[in-house]
């Protein structure tokens, strides 16, 4: 959950700079909390879920993961063309903490590992 919140924060952060070592610093940011949330996620589904629901489990998170990405282009470019890129930067940035934190106090505690 820290890592899909570190992504946000690091996002809204990155929209709102102006200058380009602070950008620099903050998009890498970004970028590694990505990565780390997308493999702990992998992980977390391929080992916590049982061996007979790994395929179709893994089939629906790679189609919410693959699938759903033209719906939040979508969104993106509809708030850059009206409002600019930071500012559609920014929103990406803040759907995804409004989603992560409540999952994170939904989930903390529910997971236990075979």
């Amino acid at each position: 959950m820290a890592g899909g919140t570190s992504f946000g924060v690091a996002l809204a952060l990155f929209a709102s700079s102006r200058t380009f070592p602070l950008s620099l610093a903050l998009v890498a940011l970004a970028g590694c909390a990505m990565i780390l949330n997308n493999a702990l996620t992998n992980t977390l589904l391929q080992t916590l879920v049982p061996d007979e629901l790994r395929g179709r489990v893994m089939g629906f998170y790679s189609f919410v993961f693959v699938g759903l990405a033209p719906l939040g282009a979508l969104q993106a470019g509809a708030l850059a063309e009206h409002f600019g890129a930071p500012w559609a930067v920014a929103v990406g940035g803040l759907i995804l903490n409004a989603v992560a934190l409540p999952a994170a106090t939904v989930t903390a505690g529910s997971v236990t590992l075979k």
